[in-house]
C-alpha cells in the first residue's frame, strides 16, 4: 500500500462521480486500486474532514500507510481558514475516540452521526 496527495482522476475513480463539493485529499493504493481517501471538503462556511475506504480495506484500517494518510490530511485541517467538523459514522465505533485524538471535541449529535469540532 501506498499514499499520496489524490488528483482529480483519482477522486472520480474511487467515487464513479465527481464530488459536489472540492475536495483536497489522500488517496491510498493497493497495487492500482484506490482504496481509502481521506481529507477536506469545501461545504461553503466551514471545512468537513472525511474519510471513506472501499469494503476490502475493512479490517486493515490500521496499516501504516492509512496512518500516515491520515496524518497528512490533518494538514488540511490544520491550514484550513474555516472551522472545521467531522461526523462520526454510525457503523464505526471508533470515529470518536479517533476524532478525539487527532484533536476534535464532540459538539452536537445529528441523524447522520455525531458532529465533532476541530479545536486546533
Amino acid at each position: 500500500m501506498n499514499y499520496r496527495y489524490a488528483t482529480a482522476a483519482d477522486v472520480l475513480r474511487f467515487y464513479s462521480e465527481r464530488p459536489p463539493q472540492t475536495l483536497r485529499a489522500i488517496i491510498v493504493v493497493q497495487g492500482d486500486e484506490p482504496v481509502p481517501i481521506v481529507g477536506l471538503a469545501n461545504e461553503g462556511g466551514f471545512g468537513k474532514l472525511f474519510s471513506e475506504y472501499k469494503p476490502q480495506l475493512k479490517g486493515r484500517l490500521r496499516r501504516m500507510a492509512v496512518l500516515r494518510a491520515i496524518k497528512l490530511a490533518m494538514r488540511f485541517v490544520e491550514r484550513c481558514p474555516l472551522p472545521v467538523v467531522a461526523i462520526t459514522q454510525p457503523g464505526e465505533p471508533d470515529s470518536p475516540r479517533l476524532l478525539e485524538r487527532l484533536g476534535f471535541e464532540f459538539y452536537q449529535s445529528s441523524d447522520d452521526g455525531d458532529i465533532y469540532k476541530w479545536l486546533g
